[in-house]
């Protein structure tokens, strides 16, 4: 009797044990599903590792911090030039854009625009073939580009041109010197008009 017993008490241990097993095996899959495991060659780490799609998200990061960088660049020249009292030309400027005005009828102070916009005043500005005050391209127009006053001459001369070809408004005047292939009003043309504005207002001329 005792060794019935004994088995009968063995028996339902097993059972117990095969039972709690049984329940850990069951509950193991939901834990599975429910808990992130490691995803080392998996579907899922295939999916989530996308060189390219890092990447390009890296160039919108860089493309819309440069274009912050460029608005505000352009906002602080707007400010500046718009306020007229900060831009300050330098007499030896003023007076051959005087006289370039004088020969070929050019405003004046389109030209100290076009000389401030393109080399900030600094008559050593060099851009390839581009070079002086005014940037005009010494390989098309060959002078002493290292003279301002010629290089404003030359200047001058080449918007007197290009209104003789029939570009008559600022808008293609300017697209067609700043070399833009087309007459428009663009981002440059309005520049050199806000310029302009500015540098008459402070002459109290506008």
């Amino acid at each position: 009797m005792k060794k019935r017993h004994g088995s009968l008490k063995f028996a339902c241990v097993t059972l117990s044990a095969t039972i709690f097993a049984l329940l850990l095996t069951g509950i193991s899959p939901a834990k599975t599903e429910s808990a992130p495991t490691s995803k080392v060659g998996t579907t899922a780490q295939a999916t989530e590792w996308n060189p390219e799609g890092i990447l390009e998200e890296k160039r919108k990061e860089y493309n819309q911090q440069a274009l912050a960088d460029m608005l505000g660049q352009r906002k602080a020249e707007a400010d500046e030039y718009l306020s007229g009292k900060k831009i300050v030309v330098p007499d030896y400027i003023k007076e051959a854009c005087q006289a370039a005005e004088e020969k070929y009828g050019v405003s004046q102070y389109m030209l100290e625009a076009i000389a401030w916009k393109e080399s900030r005043f600094h008559p050593d500005a060099q851009n390839g073939p581009c070079k002086g005050l005014c940037q005009v391209n010494v390989n098309l127009f060959p002078h002493n580009w290292q003279d301002p006053t010629e290089n404003i001459m030359k200047a001058a001369e080449l918007i007197d041109t290009l209104g003789s070809q029939g570009y008559e408004d600022l808008g293609a005047i300017c697209s067609m010197y700043h070399g833009e292939g087309k007459p428009q009003y663009s981002d440059y043309t309005e520049d050199i008009d806000h310029i302009s504005e500015a540098l008459m207002e402070a002459d109290g001329v506008y």
